[in-house]
């Protein structure tokens, strides 16, 4: 049978098939890859079923390690070792540090069995049958389960389902300013309400279903209160909202509540595998032996990777400390995305949403995402909320490079009525349109950084505005640089907007009133330099040359001859290994004043070249990156290159480009000039600079920004820095570039420019900010922004204008 006619058979109940029509045959971390290979971020992770990430290694060991020694995988309620070993494990590393005493049940596969089950105690306690459930809430799609959803649309087909349950408005229900919980206690200690005395409230304290609504502390504080006084027990769904999705273990954890029953599924088994659980307070467990029982609540397998997540990931706080930081970042990023757009951000923790308060929009974008690549899901009472629930384990990259597909899809839903400021005229040509924006003489901006930029606005907003308000009138210069973006990637995102080819995007403020950002197609490079260059400018950074082609570098040598400007080309992968030894040759005394300062841009988006890694560099990259510095050289040569350890004759291919060793020789020097770098991502990262002039220069760089972070060290006498806050810090370097090639006449610092081992990445910033303020001939930084966080490796990208 034919792929076409499995995935357009009618006779297939059509969920989340219909919604991704792919077959997925790998998957790792946080990404999905289909039988072609093509990854695919998931910000759906199993509907929070994955919240380690697929095939996360210490878990998925656990489990191999068990299958392979034969271990049990059956045994319906009898003992096992892999039950004691998630028990062991769950007292330890989660009950008592919190100070819970609860009973643990082994409910079923799923999490409809673990609610069901909540519901029969309740009732069988407190000898009532009414339940009190809410709005927007999701429970499970058995009949009792199905009884307590609010949703009419997932009750409809189901019917008659679990009676005496009465739905009582959510938190905010009405809005902030309505008080719900007020109304519910009004009616239950009414006795003329008409609502019958409960057995137990059932409430979510995230809907993850329901439209990512959150209830305040003082709300679920007040339903508890109420429960308790009125004979009915608490009874927290906690299927998706826990297990580290808010942040911390249990979802009501900072909420100043203890519920008498908490149920938990998906995430439990830390590997996807089916398992639920409720925890009950010992005073509520009076089931009899067999009471509620089922074939498949010893899944051993689940036992496992269970008691290997809460081992791994829960012994100490170090991971909730993790997931809280990621979980502010991205919150902010989210509520960023929600202001440009006019949308509501909503959520807590790592179960966040975008409301477009309608279904339309909602699902365009979600179409548009998936087209991209990226796995969302909505949600909502009509799905009109876009559901980011992303594994928990996510880089800060992985998350942009997903939120950045998010924001390609609204651009273009949105494309035909922007909810956010525009400017200039898509018609136009790129020169009409930089001369339409201003009559002036001067962009109405600071300054113009082109891209879609994301990463670090949250540390923008809390660190560097707060720096600038304390220096009145720093942002009343405008300065005189204009940031030009040639990547492809904004080729294709103009082409599938409707836009054409040589069309410029209007200017878009997508970070901050004084930074726009704005779109040069590729086949106008030369059209929309020589228009910033008409416009009066002479300092211009070109950005991400990613497809620059050697006669459009030879174009902009002969502007730059022509207008007596600066056209300075700068690199925004500093994880190419080659691209830091060839730039920092560039930027030794001997060649720095004599050439353009151009360095060497390796591509960061090799995923979607359609040669592989291997092939793309070998036979792309690298024969680009020589020539121009055999160009850059003049009369000198490239003596050796060396790539992965592995010397590389002509047209050969390499295994990856994870370290280099470069020796350029200029026949003008008596020295030749030698650097070794490694590059990719692997602990204790080091560079080693060896100049002709003997100064060595030493930095470490982390293996992931969650290590600790060495400071910046340069040298007094030496003409290069490097090693940073940062992987490569992209701030460090731009102010770099920006003293070195626009202010040479300040001169190298023998000082240090970041003394911060372990501070947060915000105190880093306003350190490097603080003491470029200090430095001589240096007033006020005119722009600082962070760009495209979404480069390989996922190291960010930023520019900071002095």
């Amino acid at each position: 049978m034919s792929e076409t006619v499995i995935f357009s058979g009618k006779n297939i109940p059509d969920v989340y098939r219909g919604a991704y029509p792919v077959e997925f045959g790998r998957a790792k971390g946080s990404y999905l890859y289909d039988r072609l290979g093509r990854p695919y971020p998931d910000f759906l992770s199993g509907c929070g079923s994955l919240n380690y990430g697929h095939n996360c290694e210490p878990i998925r060991e656990s489990l191999m390690e068990y299958i392979l020694s034969d271990g049990v995988a059956m045994r319906m309620d009898m003992h096992s070792v892999a039950k004691t070993g998630f028990l062991t494990a769950l007292r330890d590393a989660i009950l008592v540090p919190r100070q819970l005493d609860f009973h643990v049940q082994f409910t079923g596969p799923t999490g409809a069995n673990a609610v069901e089950a909540a519901i029969k105690l309740a009732r069988k306690f407190t000898g009532r049958t009414n339940v009190i459930a809410f709005t927007n809430g999701f429970h499970g799609r058995s009949l009792g389960a199905m009884g307590l959803t609010g949703n009419s649309s997932h009750r409809a087909s189901s019917k008659p389902l679990l009676t005496q349950v009465t739905h009582l408005p959510y938190c905010d229900y009405f809005g902030p300013t309505v008080d719900t919980a007020g109304q519910i206690e009004k009616l239950l200690l009414d006795s003329s309400s008409g609502i019958d005395a409960p057995a137990a409230f059932v409430f979510e304290t995230v809907q993850g279903e329901g439209g990512a609504n959150v209830c305040s502390p003082i709300w679920a504080q007040r339903m508890q209160r109420l429960a308790h006084e009125i004979g009915a027990l608490t009874i927290v769904d906690d299927i998706q909202a826990g297990c580290g999705r808010t942040g911390n273990f249990f979802s009501f954890e900072d909420l100043g509540i203890v519920p008498d029953i908490v149920i938990m599924a998906k995430s439990i088994s830390g590997f996807g595998l089916p398992m639920s659980i409720a925890f009950i307070r010992p005073q509520y467990d009076i089931w009899n032996p067999g009471e509620h029982n089922g074939t498949f609540r010893g899944n051993n397998h689940a036992f496992i990777t269970a008691a290997a997540a809460l081992k791994r990931y829960w012994s100490n706080d170090r991971f909730a400390k993790e997931v809280k930081e990621k979980a502010t970042l991205a919150r902010g990023v989210v509520e960023t995305v929600a202001e440009q757009y006019g949308l509501s951000a909503k959520g807590k923790g790592l179960l966040l949403g975008l409301d477009f308060s309608n279904t339309q929009d909602c699902a365009a974008v979600k179409e548009a995402c998936f087209q991209d690549g990226l796995i969302i899901e909505t949600c909502g009472p009509k799905d009109e909320v876009l559901k980011i629930l992303p594994p928990l384990r996510i880089s800060r990259s992985e998350f942009d490079d997903g939120l950045q597909i998010v924001r390609s899809a609204l651009n273009k839903v949105h494309s035909s009525s922007r909810r956010l400021a525009t400017g200039g005229n898509c018609s136009m040509n790129s020169r009409d349109t930089i001369h339409s924006w201003s009559t002036s003489g001067r962009l109405p901006v600071a300054t113009v950084i082109v891209g879609y930029g994301h990463a670090g606005r949250d540390l923008h907003e809390q660190c560097i505005q707060k720096l600038w308000a304390s220096r009145p009138g720093s942002l009343s210069t405008t300065v005189d640089i204009l940031a030009v973006d040639l990547s492809s990637d904004r080729r294709n995102l103009a082409e599938k907007d409707g836009h054409r080819a040589t069309d410029v995007l209007p200017p878009v403020n997508l970070q901050h009133p004084t930074v726009c950002h704005i779109c040069i197609p590729p086949k106008d490079r030369a059209a929309a330099v020589r228009a910033v260059l008409d416009r009066g400018y002479r300092s211009i950074l070109v950005e991400k040359p990613a497809a620059l082609s050697e006669h459009e570098y030879h174009q902009l040598l002969s502007l730059e001859e022509q207008f007596g400007a600066r056209i300075l080309v700068v690199s925004n992968w500093p994880c190419s290994a080659l691209t830091a030894c060839i730039r920092a040759f560039l930027r030794s005394k001997e060649l720095g004043d004599a050439i353009s300062a151009v360095l060497v841009q390796t591509k960061s988006r090799i995923a979607r070249s359609q040669k592989n890694v291997d092939e793309h560099i070998a036979e792309v990259e690298l024969p680009h990156q020589l020539a121009l510095a055999l160009h850059l050289l003049g009369d000198g040569h490239v003596e050796e290159c060396r790539i992965a350890d592995m010397i590389l004759p002509n047209g050969s291919r390499i295994a990856s480009m994870g370290s280099a060793r470069v020796v350029l020789r200029h026949s003008g020097n008596v020295h030749s000039t030698v650097f070794s770098s490694l590059a990719h991502p692997v602990r204790q990262r080091s560079i080693s600079i060896e100049m002709s002039t003997g100064v060595t220069i030493e930095g470490w760089f982390p293996a992931s920004a969650d290590d600790n972070i060495s400071s910046l060290q340069l040298r007094k006498g030496s003409e290069l820095l490097f090693a940073t806050s940062m992987f490569d810090d992209p701030l460090t370097r731009s102010i770099e570039l920006a003293y070195n090639h626009f202010h040479p006449e300040l001169g190298p610092s023998d000082e240090s420019l970041v003394r911060a081992m372990s501070l947060p990445a915000h105190k880093k910033i306003a350190s490097v900010i603080e003491f470029a303020m200090t430095r001589k001939s240096v007033e006020q930084i005119g722009s600082f922004e962070y760009l495209d966080s979404n480069v390989s490796n996922g190291r960010p990208h930023a520019s900071a204008i002095l």
